[in-house]
Order: C-alpha cells, then structure tokens, then sequence
C-alpha cells in the first residue's frame, strides 16, 4: 500500500467563489485567461469586456460555451447541455484548456429544476409538469426542491471528481445567502450565516466539501481605487475554506495567476498538467 509521500496530488485547484451581485465574480474567472472554458448563459458576461477589466488582462480571450435557457421548462435542455459540453471537451479537446468556469450556479439550480420537475413527473412524485401550462411558470413542490438538490450537488461533485481526474482547474461562481434569526430579546433580525445560495439548508456545507478553496468576495470603494476582499477562512458567520492553508483569513485583489502562483509556491509536490 502506497504511504502519503508516495503519492502525486493532482495539479488541479477547485475554487468556489461566491459573493454579492457585482463583487467581481465574473472578473476572478475572466482572470483564468485564454486558456479556460467559460460554461455561461451570457448573464454578466459583459465584464470581460469592459475597459477596466481589458486594460488588466488585454490578452484574455477564453472559450466561451453559451448555454441557452429553458424557454419552455416543461421541456428541460439547459441542464443535460452543460454536462454534454464539459464531457465534449474532456474527450476531444484536452489539450485546448486548464480550467473550467461555472458562471454561474443561479443558472446552473434554474436549469436542474426544471430537469427536476420532468424528473418527478414521469416518476409520479409530482404534478408540477402539468401545472407549467396553466400558469406559464414553475410552481415547484418540496419533491422537486429535492431533486433540483439533488441534481446540482450530482453535478458540482462529478465536475470536482473529472477535473482532479484530467488535471484541470475549476472555478465556480455562486451568489451570497444571508441567514437572520430572530433575537429573543431584543426581537431584532441578527445575521448569523453567509453562505454559498444553495437550495436547502445541509447543501451549501455539503456541497463546499467538494471544493478545496471557498473564497467569499466582497468590494470596497470605486473605481479606479476599488478594493476587492477575499475572505478564505472561516469566522463565526461567514462560510469559508483553504485546505491548502497558503492564503491569510482575508486577502486583497486576488485573482487567478496569483491564486495558482500561491499555491504551486507553496506546493511543490503539485504535480504539473499533462494533457
């Protein structure tokens, strides 16, 4: 049986990243550069584009897979597309990339709940599928909320699993949920979480294990002298994580070849890509 010095770490960095709209989700992935595949619906999208973020990364121009949404959701394609494209890529085009980006997951639980609802339909679990033509709209049951769960924390562990497989990194962007309780005494709301915005109360915790970085964003001032923070260790509140344990519990601007570069520093028993 091998011991631990015996064997190579994968090369690949999983990294959820997640924070409030416009806290410069899209600009961290964007920082990957040309040699990443950016799986999106086009929503926000357009900062890689802006002047700001080419004067910073004026040679990025990465591979971007549109996914449309589900115009009809009774009729769910958007899911089974993002995992046909990941798996095209992973068998014909290896060589043309290092790193997977997911922006975001809102499109990501959108898409597998409407997979979720044909699933329950033809399972008998639900008549959420039937109800679409009434109301032209997704009325969803508490089966179909666990199938969407379900689906998204199927999808998000396989990905983690093949990039560890084939090397390759992974970023996935994902919106902040704050979490209140009431105080019993003064009757006030307190915020006791921020967490990634999974469906469902176990998910955020269970679905950050398959990462090993969680970095929760936050933005401070404007530009040109706007300061982007990281938080990449936990406090009583905020979900946070390193395993790698290189970066302080808050860091400023980071972006990707100074995340990759602080890592492989630090790691040097990381073994190199192979295509």
């Amino acid at each position: 049986m091998p011991r631990l010095n015996e064997i190579n770490l994968s090369s690949a960095i999983t990294l959820l990243a997640y924070g409030a709209p416009g806290v410069g989700k899209t600009d961290l992935a964007g920082s990957a550069g040309s040699r990443s595949l950016i799986i999106t619906d086009l929503n926000g999208i357009v900062t890689l584009q802006n002047p700001s973020f080419r004067k910073r990364y004026p040679d990025c121009n990465p591979i971007i897979e549109v996914v449309k949404p589900d115009e009809d959701p009774s009729k769910a394609t958007a899911y089974d597309q993002m995992t046909n494209i990941i798996n095209g890529y992973l068998e014909h085009k290896l060589s043309e990339f290092d790193t997977i980006i997911i922006d975001d997951v809102d499109f990501l639980r959108s898409s597998a709940m409407n997979k979720a609802v044909t699933i329950n339909s033809n399972e008998g679990r639900s008549q959420t599928k039937t109800k679409i033509k009434n109301y032209s709209l997704v009325l969803p049951t508490m089966a179909d909320f666990g199938t969407e769960m379900g689906l998204v924390e199927g999808f998000l562990s396989n990905l983690t699993s093949v990039c560890r497989i084939y090397q390759k990194h992974l970023i996935v962007n994902a919106h902040e949920k704050m979490i209140y309780e009431k105080n019993k005494q003064t009757k006030e709301d307190v915020l006791v979480k921020v967490i990634p915005h999974f469906t469902g109360k176990a998910a955020p915790e269970a679905i950050s294990d398959y990462f090993d970085l969680v970095f929760r964003i936050t933005r401070f001032g404007k530009e040109p002298s706007w300061v982007k923070k990281f938080q990449c260790h936990p406090d009583d509140k905020v979900a946070a994580k390193d395993r790698y344990s290189v970066f302080k519990t808050v860091e400023d601007n980071l972006d990707w070849p100074k995340i990759t570069k602080r890592i492989k520093d630090n790691l040097p028993a990381l073994e190199e890509p192979t295509n």
